[in-house]
């Protein structure tokens, strides 16, 4: 099966899309479930030789079948060899999903900006995954798409002494776009956070001058 058939047909198989959405990329569409944006491009891969780039292409082949399985370093390294390769986006966005979906780092992102245009329930699904993992943006992207998990997932950690959730979550409750707006209890988690030297303080002095 073609390159870009495999990872397709993995993607459509982990994420159970459902028939008849598609890939717009371009002017063409195939049966799929993403959108290819220049917001989600990779900034061009480095100058490489003609026969690094078939053991690139060899490598991606093995890689292929390991990562739809649910390995996270085949993902990782996957999605590392497309981006190399400037493989196209839709390539690119299909292995990113299922990186994520084997809770792969750095990797949530990526897809769900490339589909939340045409599925903003499955992309709040990828970025909740990689607020998990780590991924800051994700929690931020998730929060402005909607989601109100990322506040009680926040103040749970927060709660069991996560200090930096703590923060994370008095910068969300901060934000006036967020659902769950509330500047007397970001203060009071800022001005912890500011204390130790965090992140807060800044935010602490915008609320400050806030009308």
């Amino acid at each position: 099966m073609p390159r870009q058939g495999f990872l397709v047909a993995a993607l459509l198989a982990s994420a159970g899309c459902i028939k008849g959405e598609c890939i717009v990329h371009g002017s063409s569409s195939s049966g799929s479930c993403i959108e290819s944006s220049s917001s989600i491009s990779s900034s061009g891969p480095p100058r490489i030789s003609r026969q690094e780039r078939e053991d690139v292409r060899a490598r991606i082949a093995r890689l292929e079948p390991a990562c739809a399985a649910g390995h996270r370093l085949a993902c990782t390294n996957l999605f590392a060899d497309l981006q190399m390769l400037d493989a196209p986006v839709v390539e690119q966005v299909a292995a990113a999903e299922l990186g994520c979906r084997a809770k792969t780092p750095n990797t949530c992102s990526f897809a769900a900006r490339a589909i939340q245009g045409t599925d903003l329930i499955r992309a709040r699904e990828l970025y909740e995954i990689g607020c998990q993992l780590g991924e800051d943006a994700a929690c931020r992207d998730a929060t402005l798409g909607g989601s109100t998990w990322v506040f009680d997932y926040r103040q749970a950690r927060c709660a069991a002494g996560e200090l930096v959730a703590c923060d994370a979550l008095g910068e969300l409750l901060a934000d006036p776009a967020s659902p769950r707006f509330s500047p007397e209890r970001a203060r009071v988690l800022l001005m912890d956070a500011c204390r130790r030297a965090l992140r807060g303080c800044r935010t602490l002095g915008e609320l400050a001058v806030r009308p």
